[in-house]
């Protein structure tokens, strides 16, 4: 979860709206994005909101699907390319009202389209090979890594990072039985 929301997250002086956040925690906004959006499309249906709802109910879409225990590949297809012409949609909106600094296309979007349709038929789930666990024990190993003083040379912190795991790694045996 998001422990902390600031405008400085979202909006940058001199740089584009974007949320600057880890990815398992942009991932949990999604349903709040949803809500937000389509808030905005009760209170105007215009058809510029209608794409916004679609493009942030699509994303969602293809996080849900994450959690299914068979990887529908077809779906994944769909709603991948929902969200991404919605997207473009919005881009390419902005860009004709000279509001080129909102919905702008990234190089993610194509990594996205690669992912969903020709990635996944061949792998599977993205969430067998996506990086996240892997920065979650990065972000582990430099919590186990930590220290309140002295020595912070290379040969410290591993020497702590061994002994810190091996006192863990005991507690654990310990527990098991």
């Amino acid at each position: 979860r998001l422990q902390t929301l600031t405008e400085e997250m979202i909006k940058q002086p001199g740089k584009c709206p974007k949320l600057r956040s880890k990815g398992a925690e942009c991932r949990c906004m999604l349903p709040f994005a949803v809500e937000c959006a389509q808030a905005i499309y009760d209170a105007d249906r215009s058809i510029h909101n209608l794409a916004m709802l679609k493009c942030v109910c699509a994303l969602l879409d293809f996080c849900m699907l994450f959690t299914l225990p068979e990887w529908p590949q077809d779906v994944a297809s769909k709603v991948c390319r929902t969200h991404c012409t919605m997207f473009a949609a919005l881009s390419k909106e902005a860009a004709d009202r000279g509001d080129d600094h909102l919905w702008r296309l990234k190089p993610k979007h194509h990594m996205f389209c690669e992912l969903a349709e020709y990635m996944s038929p061949v792998l599977g789930n993205p969430t067998n090979y996506m990086n996240y666990a892997d920065e979650d024990f990065v972000g582990w190993i430099a919590q186990l890594a930590s220290s309140k003083g002295g020595a912070k040379a290379a040969a410290t912190t591993s020497r702590r990072v061994i002994d810190r795991y091996r006192a863990l790694r005991s507690l654990c045996t310990k527990w098991d039985k």
